[in-house]
């Protein structure tokens, strides 16, 4: 008796041991799952990160935006006080038309200057500050050599005619 007693028990002990294994093995798989969920939800994370724009420091940022601001209030003050001249000689060299346009970009009123050359007819196209009248004067003082007041065909705002010939 003694001995099926022990036996009941020894086998009594297998069953609840079984029974508990089974349950810790059921937990261990259910947390393998868990992490391996994981696993593939950081990897997703990832590709998906690399597909956005990277994010910049804020000292980056500021000197963008300082930029873009410095660049905007550059043209703002170009086109407020920029004014465009047409100059059309006739009869002029490629040489005189390059000495004239020299001398208007000498002029500190002229901010830039555009050149069109054809032997019967040659253009300058220049951005300036003040008035066409003001660009004239300082252009017939700085280009004795190259044309006079007599050879001066027409002249309105934004628009002057020279005849060399």
């Amino acid at each position: 008796m003694k001995h099926i007693s022990i036996t009941a028990f020894v086998l009594l002990f297998c069953v609840v041991s079984a029974t508990s294994q089974n349950k810790v093995d059921n937990t261990i798989n259910k947390a393998n799952n868990v992490l391996s969920q994981a696993d593939r939800a950081e990897a997703l994370l990832n590709r998906a990160k690399g597909l956005l724009p990277k994010k910049k420091d804020k000292k980056e940022d500021e000197k963008e935006v300082s930029k873009a601001t410095t660049e905007v209030k550059k043209t703002t003050d170009l086109t407020a006080t920029a004014f465009n001249t047409t100059i059309k000689v006739v009869g002029i060299t490629f040489m005189k038309l390059k000495a004239l346009q020299k001398n208007a970009l000498d002029c500190e009123c002229v901010t830039d200057s555009d050149m069109a050359f054809n032997a019967e007819t040659s253009s300058l196209k220049i951005a300036h500050s003040g008035k066409t009248e003001d660009l004239l004067k300082l252009l017939l003082d700085k280009s004795k050599d190259i044309f006079t007041e007599n050879q001066i065909q027409s002249f309105e705002e934004g628009k002057i005619e020279i005849k060399l010939n």
